[in-house]
């Protein structure tokens, strides 16, 4: 279950689609099939996104998108589709932290503060965060084309 404190909107447009066929596991099947045809492997579970308080709570279906090969330290993509009669609104959150941006923003706070530290400070590696940028950009590009039809 995630907090919906937790969740950031993405930078993805919240759609509205005119189709009672719109599901949460036909968003699950596409997606993993075109990022499968890009040769990212993702890891796609179902859950749900709480709201409210103690007595006040509510729970909404969600999918959350993980990498496979960086499940705790990518961000995670969450997915909602919820009816408002024939219309289905999907929407796209974010949620946690890359550890390989923080330490990339960490160290070039150091390069900026003092000359030893422009010196000292080691940032992420190029490589990984283009590999990690990467994945976000297909990923988010695969989701739009989804929903854009």
């Amino acid at each position: 279950m995630i907090k919906n404190d937790f969740l950031q909107m993405s930078e993805i447009p919240v759609y509205q689609i005119q189709n009672d066929n719109v599901t949460l596991e036909a968003i699950k099947t596409l997606i993993t099939e075109e990022m499968g045809k890009k040769g990212l492997s993702v890891l796609i579970k179902n859950d749900e996104i709480k709201s409210g308080g103690l007595f006040n709570s509510s729970k909404t279906p969600c999918i959350v998108i993980y990498n496979s090969n960086h499940q705790k330290d990518y961000i995670k993509y969450c997915i909602t589709a919820q009816k408002q009669g024939v219309t289905t609104i999907v929407t796209t959150f974010t949620w946690g932290y890359s550890e390989l941006r923080a330490k990339e923003m960490v160290a070039q706070h150091k390069r900026e503060s003092s000359v030893l530290g422009n010196i000292f400070s080691k940032g992420a590696s190029k490589t990984q965060m283009i590999e990690e940028n990467f994945y976000y950009q297909t990923l988010e590009e695969i989701i739009i084309a989804v929903f854009n039809g």
